[in-house]
C-alpha cells in the first residue's frame, strides 16, 4: 500500500471510530430522558395508590360509624370511580390523606378527596357510591287489621337503602305478638307505627283491682271502662262502691 493509499485509509477509520462514539453518546441521552424517573420532581403519583387512599379512608370512617352505632347497615360496599389513566399529579414523596367533601355523607354517592402535602402538594376529588344494604321484616302474606303476628305471617330480606332507617322493624322478635293496627299488603315492609300491642282487657270485662295502701293490699272486682294492652292506664268500675278509679293493666 502506498503512502498516500495508508493516509486515505488511516483517516476513514477515525471518521468510523468518531461516528461510533457520537451514536453511542447520542444513545445514552435518549435512554436516560425516556426512562420513568419515580424518585425525581417530575415523577407522577400512581393511580391505584389514590384509589387504595379512598378506599381505605371510606372502610376505616364506616367502620367507625359501625362500632358507635351510627349506621343501621347489615352490609356496606364501596365502589370508586374510575380515574383518567392519563392523569399526571406530581409523586407525592409521603402518606395520602383522604377527607369526606362538606356537605358529603357515607352513603350513596358522594365525592372523597384526596390531598397531598408534600413538596409539590395537590389536590383531587373521586367519585364514589357506597351501596348499603339494610335487614327489614317484611309481610309474606296479606294481614288483616287486628291480626296477632306469628312467626309465619314474617320474614327478614334485605334492600338497599340510602339511609338507615329507625321506623322500619329489622327483627322478628320486635313484631312477633303484636297486632296490626292497619291492612298490610304482602311483601310490605313492616313499620314500627303498624303495630301495637294486643288488648289485655277489652271495655266491659271483669277485672280485679289491686290497691295497696300503707302496707295493707286489698283486692276487689271492677268492670273496664275502654279496651287497654299491658302497662297502659284505664278507668275501671268498682263494682261494689260504683266508684271509677283508674290503673295499669298487668298480665
Amino acid at each position: 500500500m502506498t503512502t498516500q493509499a495508508r493516509k486515505i485509509f488511516d483517516r476513514g477509520s477515525r471518521r468510523k471510530q468518531a461516528l461510533r462514539v457520537f451514536f453511542k453518546r447520542l444513545f445514552t441521552i435518549l435512554l436516560v430522558t425516556t426512562m420513568p424517573a419515580w424518585g425525581s420532581p417530575g415523577a407522577t403519583q400512581p393511580i391505584e395508590s389514590i384509589r387504595t387512599a379512598v378506599q381505605d379512608f371510606l372502610s376505616a370512617e364506616l367502620d367507625r360509624n359501625q362500632e358507635n352505632g351510627a349506621t343501621g347497615f347489615s352490609t356496606t360496599e364501596i365502589e370508586v370511580g374510575s380515574l383518567d389513566p392519563r392523569l399526571a399529579l406530581n409523586h407525592c414523596g409521603q402518606r395520602l390523606s383522604a377527607f369526606l367533601s362538606p356537605g358529603a355523607r357515607l352513603t350513596g354517592k358522594t365525592t372523597v378527596g384526596v390531598r397531598c402535602e408534600g413538596r409539590r402538594p395537590w389536590t383531587i376529588y373521586i367519585p364514589v357510591n357506597i351501596v348499603s344494604t339494610l335487614e327489614v321484616v317484611v309481610a309474606t302474606k296479606a294481614l288483616q287489621r287486628g291480626h296477632l303476628l306469628t312467626a309465619g305471617d314474617l320474614e327478614i330480606v334485605k334492600q338497599t337503602a340510602h339511609s338507615p332507617s329507625d321506623a322500619y322493624v329489622s327483627a322478628l322478635d320486635q313484631a312477633l305478638g303484636l297486632e296490626v293496627k292497619q291492612r298490610v299488603s304482602q311483601g310490605s315492609k313492616i313499620r314500627i307505627d303498624m303495630l301495637k300491642k294486643p288488648n289485655l282487657v277489652k271495655k266491659g270485662q271483669r277485672v280485679t283491682i289491686h290497691s295497696t295502701a300503707k302496707g295493707l293490699h286489698v283486692s276487689s272486682a271492677g268492670i273496664a271502662m275502654s279496651n287497654g294492652s299491658e302497662g297502659a292506664r284505664i278507668r275501671v268500675k268498682n263494682i261494689k262502691s260504683a266508684r271509677i278509679v283508674e290503673g295499669v293493666v298487668q298480665a
